[in-house]
């Protein structure tokens, strides 16, 4: 806790993983307001999520932690990883991949919105970004474009 209250005392965010979905399932009541308290980003696997949220979908988990966090990662099994968060309402950037179904329809709408904390935010808009298997493309495939892009000085990405 000591480290907690440094971190808030000089505005460092506070990254917390849950670990096990059995410790958060005794009491979800408690590690909801001390995720709120004193935590701004939240990793989690789907089990964790539905112990903490009460749903068991990982996106539904995973935006029902933004109520006490300000960024939560949720891996989903084969389906990979999603990061939610909030962007401001006039800075959103809308996605050019398809629109994914899901618990939340479309959730991948401004999926390429540069994530801030929600006190940051004057219209704070939440947003969900899927991480899988970089949209179908084989992991080659992906290595191979980073490799070409810091050949050209680009970024690693």
């Amino acid at each position: 806790m000591k480290a907690i209250e440094y971190a808030k005392k000089h505005d460092v965010p506070v990254v917390l993983t849950l670990g096990t979905k059995y410790v958060i399932a005794d009491n979800p009541a408690w590690w909801q307001e001390f995720l709120q308290e004193h935590v701004s980003i939240l990793a989690m696997n789907e089990e964790e999520g539905e112990a903490l949220t009460g749903f068991a979908d990982p996106l539904s988990a995973a935006n029902k932690a933004l109520d006490w966090v300000d960024l939560v990662l949720c891996t989903a099994g084969p389906a990979g990883l999603y990061m939610a968060g909030f962007t401001e309402e006039e800075a959103k950037r809308k996605t050019q991949h398809p629109l994914l179904p899901g618990a939340i329809p479309e959730f991948n709408q401004f999926e390429f919105s540069r994530a801030m904390r929600h006190q940051d935010c004057v219209n704070p808009l939440a947003h969900i970004f899927p991480y899988r298997s970089l949209y179908g493309r084989p992991r080659e495939d992906h290595e191979h474009q980073r490799r070409r892009r810091r050949r050209a000085g680009g970024a690693a990405a």
